[in-house]
């Protein structure tokens, strides 16, 4: 028995720092239909490699550094792919000869957020010999980690509590052209997209040295047969330096061949199911969550399990 009218298909997905390509994107569907999305999680503080030692000292002192911080309570990444609040850079200088200064080493940090604007600095001197820094003892590394964390956790717990996503965005997100769409569906999606984004008080710019983030959106049809395509529309929020923060997928199936003409008002309701999860990249939704912490590894959180929303879909294979 062949049946006609069944749940369609709409999903939106979020998923933050992955480079796994999607090849195709979304239909309509009504705005108030659009399911509820889980957002990935963000580090605190990204630590950068440490400047001035031979490299493999750089790596063991901002190991050291990542660690101090987690168990101050910070979430840290040494990953240098990933979004984070914060980012901490360190430079270190010998104090071979200046015999006044009872360090063997001084250590210049320095943590700012995402938009580059500094938020501290902390200089840490490191007592001990002088072979022992050179030869990277244990003991050496370790004080370290734990006397920059303390301080450096300071900085952010005095630092306002403004989300990632309102650092990211700054002055306004820049929307690049569609791609992959039928028809006329790259322009008139682009379009739609930013009608919604305005609508809910997302500042648009065209200027792409004032944005901070950019918006690309992904379309791709793929046949089913008995009569109907498969659409899926990824929508992507990347800094201008190329992070992938956040990622909404848009899934459905429509009559084949139904948007190779006009979308017209399928792309308005395209548009306004996929600004629900956009928004809440961005954080300009009421209901979005703080950013924390992030595999140490470096790999994205899995993605979560959503609400299917009630439809039509097409028939099963006979």
């Amino acid at each position: 028995m062949r049946l006609h009218h069944l749940p369609v298909l709409f999903t939106l997905m979020l998923a933050a720092c992955s480079s796994m390509e999607i090849p195709y994107v979304t239909q309509p569907l009504e705005t108030q239909l659009a399911p509820k999305v889980e957002i990935a999680r963000i580090a605190d503080v990204r630590v950068e490699l440490v400047q001035g030692p031979a490299l493999p000292m750089a790596k063991l002192l901002s190991n050291s550094v990542a660690a101090g911080l987690k168990d101050h309570g910070a979430i840290s990444t040494l990953n240098p792919n990933e979004v984070s609040r914060f980012i901490l850079n360190g430079r270190a200088e010998a104090n071979w000869d200046d015999r006044r200064v009872p360090f063997v080493m001084l250590i210049f940090w320095t943590l700012t957020d995402l938009s580059g604007k500094k938020v501290g600095e902390y200089t840490q001197g490191v007592r001990g010999a002088r072979w022992k820094w050179e030869y990277g003892d244990p003991r050496i590394i370790r004080a370290v980690g734990n006397g920059a964390a303390k301080p450096l956790v300071a900085m952010i717990i005095e630092e306002e509590n403004e989300s990632l996503p309102v650092l990211l965005l700054g002055t306004g997100i820049l929307v690049e052209p569609i791609i992959g769409a039928p028809g006329d569906g790259n322009i008139a999606l682009r379009k739609s997209i930013m009608v919604a984004l305005r609508n809910v008080d997302v500042s648009i710019t065209e200027d792409r040295r004032q944005a901070s983030v950019t918006l690309s959106g992904q379309v791709g049809v793929q046949p089913m047969g008995n009569g109907f395509d498969k659409v899926l529309i990824v929508w992507r929020i990347l800094t201008m330096d190329g992070f992938e923060v956040g990622r909404a997928t848009q899934e459905n199936t429509v009559p084949a061949g139904q948007l190779q003409g006009r979308w017209g008002s399928d792309a308005d309701k395209i548009a306004d199911a996929a600004v629900i999860g956009i928004e809440r990249i961005l954080g300009s939704s009421p209901d979005r969550r703080s950013p924390s912490i992030i595999d140490p590894g470096g790999e994205p959180p899995p993605t979560p399990d959503l609400d299917r929303i009630p439809g039509r879909a097409p028939p099963p294979p006979e």
